[in-house]
């Protein structure tokens, strides 16, 4: 048999779980609208293609900001066949590798193609989620 505190506790945990139901629905619901929303502005943004922050003037003082990021896991084990490859580029591989793995997004960033085709074939790059924000005017003074 339940206690009355137990009760209680179930009571609570039950109504908690489903306000979370609802809260991932209305999340889910806002990063649809978020992604629907950067798809129709991006005429009005300088760039589409890759990482990165870009803003587009809007009326009244208004700025459109957009910034675009990446998450990249490496392959650990596969990274260490490309030691060889990567050194012929130039590339140490212990700069560009934090080995926990995980990507030196920065050194990433500054290979050559060549480098970074040799790279690619060990990282799994997936688009994070977009924001958009709405920056008011600067109050003239």
């Amino acid at each position: 048999m339940l206690t009355m505190i137990q009760i209680d506790a179930l009571r609570k945990w039950t109504l908690a779980r489903e306000a979370a139901e609802k809260a991932k629905l209305v999340i889910a619901a806002e990063q649809a609208a978020r992604k629907a929303a950067c798809e129709a502005l991006a005429p009005l943004l300088p760039s589409a293609e890759g990482e990165g922050t870009q803003y587009a003037e809007l009326p009244e003082g208004w700025k459109l900001k957009r910034t675009i990021s990446y998450s990249r896991v490496v392959d650990g084990k596969a990274v260490m066949h490309l030691r060889a490859a990567l050194a012929e580029h130039h590339v140490s591989v212990d700069s560009l590798i934090d080995w926990k793995p995980s990507l030196v997004t920065k050194q990433y960033r500054e290979l050559t193609a060549e480098a970074r085709a040799i790279i690619d074939t060990c990282i799994t790059t997936t688009p994070g989620l977009p924001t958009l924000d709405l920056v008011p005017p600067k109050v003239q003074p």
